[in-house]
């Protein structure tokens, strides 16, 4: 008895439209033509479209008809990076240096993540340094997947809402919380200075919220005292 084979049926059509805050550039390339073809060109047309995006998700990676399990594929063997749940990235990118693209981030890492140390004073706009990770605390209960990219500091207790704030919709520590953070993890005590003049010159902060927490700060306290007295000197000589 000879067997005929049945037609197959048409792709099924994927999903169109960009998610919220992640638009599109330039044209979408045509659906393939046929299975097992090289998706060199849509991931070209891909990086070209979200070069200047903090990262892409699957359905914009749909709209170049690149499938969910090709992503995948890619972010295992390295080609892309995982910035949180859905999200990717082509590492030769490197990091978006805008608020933007850290409060994306932070919407899909959940509710109790707070951008904190480096992060928050890049947010602050009072460190020169543009993060070569993104910094973010949460409640220790949580659990988190290492993404490249970010950098997760946990907690005993959520944050006081007294150190937590708000910077263009991003929810960050406040300045005198990201000192603290940020000089018992910063390698170079100079960008704390930096942080001390930049915050107290541009009215942000006064020299008396350190030295009330100075309690807290042990073993950082040294390159936060240094940056106190610092601004004072260039103060008594202006």
């Amino acid at each position: 008895m000879t067997r005929t084979r049945e037609p197959r049926e048409a792709h099924r059509p994927l999903r169109t439209g960009s998610p919220p805050n992640l638009p599109l550039a330039g044209e979408v390339p045509p659906w393939p033509a046929r299975r097992g073809r090289s998706y060199h060109s849509a991931f070209q047309s891909l990086r070209e479209a979200t070069a200047n995006q903090p990262a892409f998700d699957l359905t914009t990676a749909e709209r170049f008809h690149i499938p969910p399990h090709v992503i995948h594929h890619h972010q295992r063997q390295g080609r892309l990076w995982s910035m949180g749940r859905g999200l990717f990235r082509f590492p030769d990118q490197g990091l978006p240096d805008d608020v933007e693209a850290v409060r994306i981030v932070a919407h899909h890492l959940g509710t109790d993540a707070v951008a904190s140390h480096v992060t928050a004073l890049f947010a602050h706009e009072c460190t020169d340094i543009i993060p070569e990770r993104w910094e973010f605390t949460v409640p220790r209960e949580k659990r988190y997947i290492a993404r490249h990219g970010i950098r997760i500091h946990t907690t005993k207790e959520p944050l006081p809402l007294a150190d937590v704030t708000e910077v263009r919709g991003l929810r960050v520590t406040t300045l005198v919380r990201s000192i603290f953070d940020a000089a018992k993890t910063i390698g170079d005590p100079s960008q704390i200075e930096i942080a001390i003049y930049e915050s107290i010159t541009k009215g942000l902060l006064h020299s008396e919220e350190l030295y009330a927490r100075r309690n807290e700060a042990g073993h950082a306290w040294s390159p936060i005292e240094s940056g106190l007295k610092k601004y004072a000197r260039i103060e008594s000589n202006t």
